[in-house]
């Protein structure tokens, strides 16, 4: 085996070094736990061509409930369980046969996508909303 020398012999080691630095950032996504979708979220606007339209209502999860905030009211729709898997938390809502999964960004973003569509609705956290 022949030994590199001179103004190359660095190469293996730096590339070396950036396989394993790309591999631990790769592998070091966010992960939620249940208690991560807990408090404000406030839906970002979808762009349209040059529109700007709010696809989805702001909303707050409790340990119990989710609650939709609108311009003039909230309405609440209590939840049977709150669960995380991967990258996602999953709300499943009392009274009504289905679930919500929320995919997570980070800890402070996460989408929910559209069925049949394949649109990401993007939330943002937010301190508690107000009703107003």
């Amino acid at each position: 085996m022949r030994l590199i020398s001179g103004r190359f012999a660095q190469v293996p080691r730096t590339l070396l070094l950036l396989t394993l630095l790309c591999l631990s950032a790769c592998s070091s996504s966010f992960k939620p736990v249940k208690a991560d979708i807990l408090g404000g979220w406030k839906a970002e606007p979808f762009d349209f061509a040059s529109l700007r339209i709010p696809l989805s209502p702001n909303f707050e999860v409790t340990d119990k409930a989710l609650i939709l905030i609108m311009p003039n009211a909230r309405q609440e729709q209590r939840l049977n369980a709150t669960t995380s898997q991967d990258d996602n938390v999953v709300l499943d809502i009392k009274d009504v046969p289905l679930d919500l999964r929320f995919y997570f960004e980070s800890k402070d973003r996460m989408y929910f996508m559209v069925p049949l569509l394949r649109t990401k609705i993007f939330y943002t956290r937010v301190p508690v909303l107000a009703a107003h």
